[in-house]
């Protein structure tokens, strides 16, 4: 009777576990060093994202200017997950069991997944990034305990390959990174952003003369498109993009975008 008793409370707690899993505890794995994004994220196709309780409460930045929920977009985050990501063009990852899932919207603005595209993940992996691209599903950046990030994306028949080629080793005492999309990386120090880029022959290139001083209350940047990253102060995300060109930082603030209370 003491032995069934035990099994039927291990049984319970179980069910009490899983059921705390699938609930409001879903956050943007990609910003798990940012508590205060913890429930933003950024799916592409110029949208923001809000995590709230069991759904992703999407909004889009129109002609006129303003930043308007979009019903139509709003997305069911399945039970029992790990933690979202948002892999740009419209597209949004979930973590189950060490397994990304990705979902996309359909003509008919339902939400889909196709099982040939689960992603397995490597084991003792640290953290998962997505390296947004232009005009297709970006890059699953996989950190691992040895400070290096590893780039996977899909080849032509729709399999999951790490790119040999693109290992980015961490420099040393950084406080984050971030990815800035179309092989751009970002790492942030003393307040400060600094951007590495990609080159054809597979070297990591830093641009000295990009650093960008973050403001005082930044509390979370965020990738939103290539090439754009959003700094969040205050309970507004003001957007950022380089302009390599003339070597500076252009301040969009007509898109800032305030959080909203759902």
């Amino acid at each position: 009777m003491p032995l069934l008793r035990f099994v039927i409370i291990l049984a319970a707690s179980t069910m009490l576990f899983s059921a705390c899993k699938d609930n409001s505890l879903s956050i943007n794995v990609e910003q798990i060093n940012s508590p205060a994004a913890h429930k933003i994220i950024t799916p592409g196709m110029s949208s923001m994202g809000i995590i709230h309780e069991e759904k992703v409460f999407a909004y889009y930045f129109n002609e006129s200017g303003l930043w308007l929920p979009d019903r139509d977009s709003q997305f069911h985050i399945p039970r029992g997950n790990d933690g979202l990501l948002g892999m740009g063009m419209g597209t949004i990852a979930v973590l189950d069991d060490d397994q990304l899932y990705f979902f996309n919207m359909n003509a008919s603005l339902q939400w889909e997944t196709k099982h040939e595209l689960v992603m397995p993940l490597p084991e003792n992996y640290k953290r998962l990034s997505a390296m947004k691209m232009p005009w297709q599903r970006g890059a699953v950046c996989i950190e691992d305990n040895e400070g290096s990030i590893h780039f996977y994306y899909l080849d032509e028949k729709m399999k999951w390959q790490r790119d040999e080629t693109a290992t980015f080793k961490l420099p040393a005492h950084i406080d984050d990174y971030l990815m800035m999309g179309s092989m751009e990386l970002a790492i942030i120090s003393d307040n400060k952003l600094g951007v590495y880029q990609l080159d054809l022959t597979g070297n990591w290139l830093f641009q000295e003369d990009m650093v960008l001083i973050l403001p005082e209350n930044t509390e979370a940047l965020l990738s939103f498109e290539p090439g754009t990253i959003g700094v969040l102060a205050q309970g507004a995300i003001h957007f950022y993009e380089p302009d390599y060109e003339n070597r500076y930082w252009i301040i969009d603030d007509t898109m800032t975008f305030q959080i909203p209370n759902l």
